[in-house]
C-alpha cells in the first residue's frame, strides 16, 4: 500500500479485510469456520481460529407455579444446544429442595437421597435441538402457606459442567374445608334434644387455625351440655379445633333443651366453619338444623332410618283356577237304579219256541187261561216291535191246552222326585227288599228285570199267535 504525503497534524485511517485460503484454493471469510474444524476469527488486535463445538444450556420450570401444599407438582428440565456440533453423553442433575420428596421418575431418571440424575451416556442433543427431562415431586402438606422451595439443576457433557441453574419457587396452602350439622327433628316443650357437628378437611393442605362457631337462640333453647372441643363461651358455641390434616374429619355434639315458650315453634340452628388457609370452595362452610317443639305431653314420633329392602326370590306364581272346574258328584237322593224306557229285548225272525218230543202236556181243569190270570205286558213307548216277516209253522203241531202261567207280583212303582218338578216314571219296588240293598244290586236288578219282561213277552207273542192260527 503506497501513501500520500501528508501535511502536519493530518490523519488517515485504513480497514484491513483478512480471509484465509484452504488447501483447496478457496478463499473464507473471518469468523467462518474452515472445511476440517478450523475457524478464523480477526480484529484490530489480531487473529485466532475457532474449532466447531457443541454449547448446552439449562434451564428449570415447575407446574403448578406456585406450588400448593400437600399436592404433587412436576420440574421440567430443559437443555439446549445452541452450538454447531451434536452433543453426546448429555447428563442432568437436580438438587432437590427441602419441602418436596421425589415421585414416581421416568426410565431415563433415578434419584439417590434428594439427588436426582438423569441423560447418561446414551443421551445426545443435537445442534441446534433441545431435551425435556421431567421429574415429578410431591409437595409437604405441613409447609406454611408462602415457603419458599430452592430447586438447582446442572447440565454435564462426558463429565464435564456445561452450565446449571437455580430455581426458586414459593408454596401456597389450598384447603377446602367442609361442615355439616344434624338435629334431632321433633321435641316436645321442656325436652332436651341434640345437634350433632361435623368438619372435613378435604384438602390438599393443612388447614390451620379451624373454628367453629355456633350461635344459639337463647328465647327458644338453652345449652344442657358441651363437648370437650368447644368450652363455655355463652350463647354462641366456639369451638377452637385447630389444624386439620388432609382428609381429617373432627365430629361433636351438644346437648339442647327447648323452653316451654317454645311450643308450636321451629328452631333453627347454624353453625359456621373458619380457617387460617387458603380455600378453593367456600360454599360448604355454613351448614343448618331445624328442630320442631310440640307441647308438652303430644307423643313424639322416634325418626328411624328407612328400611333398606330384603330381597327376596321372585315367587312362585300360584296357578288361578279354572272357569269350568271339575264338578264333584253329589249322591242322588235315590241311589235306586231308574230301568230304561224300553228294557224289552227286539224279537228274533223265528220267536215261535221249538216244541218238544212230547209237547202234549196233561190236561188241566182248566186248561184254558183266564184273561185276568193271563198277565199281559203293559205296552211302552215302542212296546213291540213289528216283524217283518210273519212266522210260517212247518210243522202243525197239535195244539195243547195253554199251561198256567206262573203269576208274580207286580212292582209297586216309587215315584222318583224329578229337578223339573213334573212326574217322573215310577222306579219298580220289590216287596221285602231293602233300598240300600237295591242300591247296592242295583245293576243285578236291572238284568233280571229285563230277562223277567223278555220271557212274559215271548209267552204272550206265543198265546198270541196260537190264537191268531186256531182263528184261521
Amino acid at each position: 500500500m503506497r501513501l500520500a504525503k501528508l501535511s502536519r497534524g493530518a490523519t488517515i485511517s485504513a480497514a484491513v479485510v483478512m480471509s484465509a485460503v484452504a488447501s483447496t484454493g478457496q478463499a473464507i471469510p473471518v469468523g467462518q469456520a474452515i472445511p476440517g474444524g478450523q475457524a478464523i476469527h480477526g480484529g484490530a488486535a489480531g487473529m485466532g481460529v475457532r474449532a466447531a463445538a457443541p454449547n448446552l444450556q439449562i434451564s428449570k420450570s415447575v407446574t403448578p407455579d406456585p406450588l400448593v401444599i400437600g399436592d404433587d407438582a412436576v420440574y421440567t428440565v430443559t437443555v439446549t444446544n445452541s452450538g454447531d456440533q451434536d452433543a453426546s453423553g448429555v447428563t442432568v442433575t437436580d438438587e432437590l429442595g427441602e419441602g418436596v420428596s421425589v415421585g414416581d421418575l421416568p426410565d431415563s431418571c433415578a434419584a439417590q437421597g434428594r439427588t436426582v440424575t438423569c441423560g447418561g451416556s446414551g443421551v445426545t442433543v443435537p445442534a441446534g435441538g433441545t431435551r425435556e427431562f421431567r421429574i415429578p415431586v410431591s409437595v409437604d402438606p405441613s409447609l406454611s402457606d408462602g415457603t419458599n422451595i430452592r430447586n438447582q439443576a446442572e447440565v454435564r457433557q462426558d463429565g464435564s459442567s456445561q452450565a446449571s441453574t437455580t430455581l426458586i419457587s414459593q408454596a401456597a396452602t389450598l384447603t377446602d374445608v367442609e361442615i355439616t350439622k344434624t338435629a334431632t327433628p321433633v321435641v316436645e316443650a321442656d325436652g332436651t334434644y341434640t345437634f350433632t357437628v361435623t368438619v372435613t378437611n378435604h384438602g390438599p393442605s393443612n388447614a390451620v387455625d379451624v373454628t367453629v362457631q355456633d350461635p344459639t337462640d337463647g328465647n327458644l333453647s338453652s345449652i344442657v351440655e358441651r363437648p370437650e372441643e368447644c368450652p363455655d363461651s355463652g350463647l354462641t358455641i366456639t369451638c377452637p379445633l385447630r389444624t386439620l390434616g388432609p382428609d381429617e374429619t373432627r365430629t361433636f355434639t351438644v346437648t339442647m333443651r327447648a323452653k316451654p315458650e317454645a311450643a308450636g315453634q321451629t328452631i333453627t340452628n347454624c353453625a359456621q366453619v373458619y380457617t387460617g388457609s387458603r380455600e378453593n370452595n367456600t360454599e360448604n362452610n355454613r351448614s343448618c338444623a331445624t328442630t320442631d317443639v310440640t307441647p308438652a305431653g303430644t307423643p313424639t314420633p322416634t325418626p328411624t332410618d328407612d328400611p333398606s329392602p330384603t330381597p327376596t326370590d321372585d315367587p312362585t306364581p300360584t296357578p288361578s283356577p279354572t272357569d269350568d272346574p271339575t264338578p264333584t258328584p253329589s249322591p242322588t237322593d235315590d241311589p235306586t237304579p231308574t230301568p230304561t224306557d224300553d228294557p224289552t229285548p227286539t224279537p228274533t225272525d223265528d220267536p215261535t219256541p221249538t216244541p218238544t218230543d212230547d209237547p202234549t202236556p196233561a190236561p188241566t181243569d182248566d186248561p184254558t187261561p183266564s184273561p185276568t190270570d193271563e198277565p199281559t205286558p203293559t205296552p211302552t213307548d215302542d212296546p213291540a216291535p213289528t216283524p217283518t216277516d210273519a212266522p210260517t209253522p212247518t210243522d202243525d203241531p197239535e195244539p195243547t191246552d195253554d199251561p198256567t202261567p206262573t203269576t208274580t207280583r207286580e212292582p209297586t212303582p216309587t215315584p222318583a222326585p224329578s229337578d223339573s218338578g213334573g212326574p217322573e216314571s215310577p222306579s219298580p219296588t220289590y216287596p221285602g227288599s231293602d233300598p240300600d240293598e237295591l242300591a247296592e244290586s242295583g245293576q243285578r236288578d236291572i238284568a233280571l228285570l229285563g230277562v223277567g219282561v223278555a220271557a212274559i213277552t215271548l209267552v204272550g207273542l206265543g198265546i198270541l199267535l196260537r190264537r191268531t192260527l186256531k182263528s184261521r
